[in-house]
């Protein structure tokens, strides 16, 4: 009888050792909303919900239209709207290629939905963005108004909506945006 006890108890601190050895599921831990995020995934601006963006644009590069709006926020104020998902643990080599192969990361602003254009992954990370002026230019184009006034309160504030998926993982996060832009005036002559 106590060789049996024995064996069971070698058993059951067998099955102990294995089952702690054994990773656990990769999953999304925290949802971080961040503007601008380093190589590494230090998130160097986060973004609080209900965002208020505020451009200053020179009396020179004034907007006419949305289009010329939509390039100066790209070329120029580079707002990028994004996240980083930070995973409850390291990815294996496996599970980052696996992701890398897998991942999508798609937006919906003010009804209009598109595909993020930024992507980065780290050991325990992965973070999206997508520049404001592209989600500004790719709505109003789908509504004909690329060549209309930029009246941002047309627009603003809005509904953002972050979603992704890879194999394994997917989730999505809202937020509310709002923008403003200030024309500065001219600079005077000396």
């Amino acid at each position: 009888m106590l060789a049996l006890w024995k064996n069971v108890k070698l058993t059951y601190l067998s099955l102990l050792v294995f089952a702690a050895c054994e990773p656990s599921v990769l999953s999304v831990s925290n949802v971080e909303l961040c503007d601008y995020f380093t190589r590494d995934g230090v998130c160097r601006e986060p973004s609080p919900l209900n965002k208020k963006y505020s451009v200053d644009i020179p009396n020179v590069k004034k907007p006419n239209t949305w289009e010329e709006l939509g390039n100066y926020l790209y070329f120029h104020a580079r707002e990028t709207p994004g996240f980083v998902l930070r995973m409850n643990r390291r990815m294996s080599p496996e599970e980052r290629k696996q992701i890398q192969e897998t991942y999508f990361a798609m937006y919906e602003f003010a009804g209009v939905k598109g595909k993020m254009e930024g992507f980065e992954i780290g050991e325990d990370w992965i973070g999206s963005f997508n520049y404001l002026g592209s989600m500004v230019k790719e709505k109003q184009k789908k509504e004909n108004r690329l060549g209309q006034y930029p009246y941002e309160t047309s627009i603003f504030p809005t509904e953002l909506e972050f979603t992704w998926s890879a194999k394994g993982i997917k989730g999505s996060t809202k937020t509310k945006i709002d923008f403003v832009y200030h024309v500065l005036p001219a600079e005077k002559a000396p």
